[in-house]
C-alpha cells in the first residue's frame, strides 16, 4: 500500500512537472557543446542538450533521456536544436 502511494506521489510530480515549466528561461552555453535551462524555480530540474551527441536530457533526481524533437517546440531551444 505505501509503496503505490509513493508511485503514485512520483507520477503526479512527473505529469505536472511539464505544467509548470517557466516560459522562456534563459540557456546557459558551456564550452564542450552542451547546454542547460532550468525548469522551474519551483520544482528545480534542468534541460540539459549536447549538441555533440545531439541527445537531450532532464535533470530531476537522476537524468532521463527525452526526445530532442519535443524539446525543440520550445523557443529558447529552436536555435539549438538543428539535427530534428
Amino acid at each position: 500500500m505505501k509503496t503505490s502511494i509513493t508511485f503514485m506521489v512520483l507520477l503526479l510530480l512527473f505529469a505536472s512537472s511539464g505544467y509548470c515549466a517557466e516560459k522562456n528561461t534563459e540557456v546557459s552555453k558551456y564550452s564542450n557543446g552542451w547546454y542547460s535551462s532550468k525548469i522551474s524555480d519551483d520544482l528545480g530540474g534542468d534541460y540539459f542538450v549536447d549538441t555533440k551527441t545531439q541527445l537531450c536530457f532532464i535533470g530531476w533526481l537522476g537524468y532521463t533521456i527525452i526526445p530532442c524533437s519535443s524539446l525543440k517546440k520550445r523557443p529558447e531551444w529552436k536555435d539549438i536544436i538543428t539535427w530534428e
